[in-house]
């Protein structure tokens, strides 16, 4: 083969391989295969669900099912705090299915004046949120921009963050004793000792299957700071039995 025809050759293939991406970017972002269903789930009934909503199908409908930004719809939605993350799903050639993560509130932030704000595992504040039955946890002044004032604060946060979901709006405060490490107190039941952060898995599945116990109704404090060995205490005819 001549060097010629070898050139000729490299100069095709390198023109077709520049054809086939100027065609598959303008095909990719025409609008043949342009958005035009959006499906939207995970939005919770919140303050800004409406919000929420019209900002994301807005910005899809500016996507195409093969150029998906998702920065792009997380940003939409950036000034709403409850969302903490945005995933989306085209189906070729018109649908958009977008999935959004909430943030779940885990606890009030309670300032001196009776204040109260929803904050999430990591601290992110959520004053839209309803405030429902959550666990209370005392600050000196109401959050502004962090819910971590304190290294106290961010402790019990923690705490009750592990807690089982469907035990949360059973539990009242969250509290360091000097004694016994980080206490939550029950609205109806007794107060639960679990010591320091590390296995808070384990104390709680302990502390749940304590309070599910016949043996423990009745307890003024269940103390799981080691799990594997509960105890309940405060009966008004028994002391400390071992569950």
């Amino acid at each position: 083969m001549s060097s010629l025809r070898k050139t000729l050759i490299g100069i095709a293939v390198v023109a077709s391989a520049a054809l086939a991406f100027l065609a598959w970017n303008w095909f990719r972002d025409s609008s043949l295969v342009k958005v035009r269903h959006v499906e939207i789930a995970g939005v919770s009934n919140n303050p800004d669900a409406a919000a929420i909503k019209r900002e994301l199908h807005d910005a899809a409908l500016g996507m195409t099912t093969l150029h998906v930004d998702r920065a792009e719809l997380e940003h939409a939605v950036s000034a709403y705090s409850i969302v903490r993350s945005v995933s989306a799903s085209p189906h070729f050639p018109s649908t958009l299915q977008v999935q959004v993560h909430e943030y779940a509130p885990v606890a009030a932030l309670t300032s001196p004046d009776g204040n109260a704000v929803p904050v999430a595992f990591d601290g992110t504040l959520l004053p839209r949120v309803a405030k429902r039955k959550l666990p209370a946890v005392a600050v000196n002044s109401a959050p502004q921009h962090d819910g971590f004032e304190s290294l106290r604060v961010r402790t019990l946060v923690r705490v009750l963050a592990a807690a089982p979901a469907p035990l949360r709006p059973q539990l009242e405060r969250a509290y360091l004793d000097p004694g016994r490490g980080s206490v939550v107190a029950m609205r109806n039941g007794p107060t639960l000792a679990l010591g320091t952060s590390a296995r808070l898995a384990a104390k709680w599945a302990s502390a749940t299957r304590v309070l599910a116990a016949a043996s423990s109704s009745g307890a003024a404090q269940v103390d799981v700071r080691v799990p594997g060995r509960p105890s309940a205490s405060g009966f008004a005819s028994a002391q400390n039995p071992r569950l």
